[in-house]
């Protein structure tokens, strides 16, 4: 049995994927697929290069694992040596474009991708509200594997941070004004006991003076579990504190955002919209706290007892445990295995 994963490099030749990908890589390694590197694609001779490659390494004994989306030039490659050859396919989902919204216009690229899922063997998606899209696009509901979370691996043996102080708003990520609009309208709320503290890249700090409000830099994905030590991780999105807005606010619907698994990762329980894809784990395992709106924030962590907070904050540590080891891909990576008997 061949079992390789396709791995898309940088510019730069090495690991092109963000954290949640490269996690993937790496247990895909650990369960015995060999890496297959393709070049980074910017013109027709890389995606030449990439369809020989291709070609020459994958048979009717393979199993491939491919992360998507990945290209749709290759993603439709993909497709059709899969239909000759008719090795095995597991697809792993991180971004949907149709729900994004990003190829609206584009009918052509949401065919492709479509129709690359309903030709797949196995697909492993984000969460049930995931799969219930999928399942109303024609994909058989018996090939749908929900991850449920994505893992947040790392090496470190640091002990995860227990200190209690449920007053702290931790917001990491993307923090520019066009990814991240709502982080610019927190000042409007007014906190009297609650303080705001952000981590991440693009933050306008110097138009933002509150001293509700800090700004503590960006660091890299390795480095983040072990500097968050408290309070809470919230994960919101879109233009508005009343409720997860716009394209990128209702895209929180269907996806498991990988900040929730960074808070996690550091112990942290964690407060996220009511409506997002996570929300039905977070409240199974007693992570957390969903919510309709930011308005009422200060009062909510009022009612919530420092008792309660560290119940939430025990289960996000074990769940913790299981996110740094990869326990959730490799999970759902046998269940693929399992469905295609390998």
């Amino acid at each position: 049995m061949n079992k390789v994963y396709i791995n898309i490099l940088s510019k730069k030749g090495n690991d092109g994927g963000s954290k949640a990908r490269s996690d993937i890589n790496r247990v895909l390694r650990d369960r015995g697929y060999t890496e297959l590197a393709i070049p980074f694609l910017n013109n027709c001779s890389s995606i030449l290069k990439a369809i020989k490659k291709l070609i020459l390494n994958i048979d009717g004994n393979s199993t491939v694992v491919m992360q998507v989306p990945m290209g749709r030039k290759l993603s439709l490659f993909l497709l059709i040596i899969h239909k000759l050859i008719r090795f095995k396919l597991i697809i792993i989902i991180h971004d949907i474009e149709e729900l994004r919204k990003i190829y609206i216009k584009r009918k052509y690229q949401i065919t492709v991708e479509r129709k690359f899922y309903q030709n797949c063997d196995v697909l492993i998606c984000h969460n049930n509200n995931m799969k219930n899209h999928l399942i109303g696009r024609n994909i058989s509901a018996n090939k749908i594997i929900p991850i449920e979370i994505f893992d947040y691996i790392l090496d470190s043996d640091e002990q995860i941070n227990c200190n209690i102080n449920k007053n702290i708003l931790i917001i990491a990520g993307n923090l520019t004004h066009e990814r991240c609009p709502y982080v610019y309208l927190l000042k409007q709320l007014c906190l009297k006991n609650t303080q705001i503290v952000l981590y991440g890249f693009g933050y306008g700090s110097e138009d933002e003076k509150n001293e509700k409000i800090s700004y503590q830099g960006c660091f890299s994905p390795e480095e983040m579990p072990n500097i968050l030590e408290t309070g809470w991780g919230l994960a919101w999105d879109g233009e508005s504190l009343d409720s997860c807005t716009g394209d990128t606010g209702e895209y929180l619907v269907y996806i498991n955002q990988h900040k929730i698994s960074l808070y996690l990762s550091a112990g942290l329980p964690v407060i996220l919209w009511e409506k997002s894809g996570l929300a039905p784990f977070i409240k199974e395992n007693k992570a957390g706290i969903a919510i309709s709106s930011l308005r009422n924030i200060e009062n909510i962590l009022k009612q919530i007892t420092d008792e309660q907070y560290k119940e939430m904050q025990n289960n996000a540590r074990s769940l913790a445990q299981k996110l740094r080891k990869g326990y959730f891909a490799h999970t759902a990576i046998e269940k693929a295995e399992t469905i295609l008997n390998i």
